[in-house]
């Protein structure tokens, strides 16, 4: 049962981290734009590395009197020590410097997740259905069944038990020889 639970778990951590990442998209068109720092000022900033490569940074920031947050997953050896928030000069679209910086790990860490999280799932669904299937094991042989020769009746007894009971008497067979 806990098996079960770990695999819906990592099944759900992938699509998860795609619902999770939604500046995904707007931070590789911003790639080829000139990004200047915004001079807005950001509170909360948080990059914590858990199991040794995965990285979780965040912050948040005011714009037009609105609070927004912006959160980052990716794989790196080590968190970033600084975070900016960067402008584009041709659209005026923010992103941070966290964002541009491991543009390529947070990539490869969505790929792994999902990876994982497929991985989990078929897991998951081969041990269900293989418990419902019947067992496709191989029959071993009973070692304590006499074989039977090739061409030979299995009904008439081996040639050692005829050589061991002629000219005796048997009870079955009483008056014969």
């Amino acid at each position: 049962m806990k098996a079960a639970l770990f695999a819906i778990c990592a099944m759900a951590i992938g699509p998860l981290l795609i619902w999770l990442e939604d500046d995904l998209a707007s931070d590789f068109r911003l790639q080829s734009h000139k990004l200047v720092i915004a001079g807005i000022p950001t509170t909360d900033r948080k990059c914590k590395s858990t199991v040794f490569i995965f990285n979780q940074c965040g912050f948040k920031y005011e714009l037009n009197g609105k609070s927004h947050s912006k959160d980052y997953t990716f794989f790196s050896f080590g968190a970033p020590e600084t975070v900016h928030l960067l402008r584009s000069t041709e659209t005026g679209e923010l992103t941070s410097t966290v964002g541009q910086a491991y543009f390529s790990n947070r990539i490869v860490t969505l790929a792994v997740v999902n990876l994982m999280s497929l991985i989990a799932a078929c897991l998951l669904f081969s041990a269900v259905f293989n418990k419902r299937r019947p067992s496709l094991a191989r029959v071993e042989p009973d070692l304590n069944v006499p074989t039977v020769a090739h061409g030979q009746d299995a009904m008439a007894p081996a040639p050692e038990e005829q050589a061991a009971t002629f000219g005796e008497r048997s009870p079955t067979t009483f008056g014969r020889r």
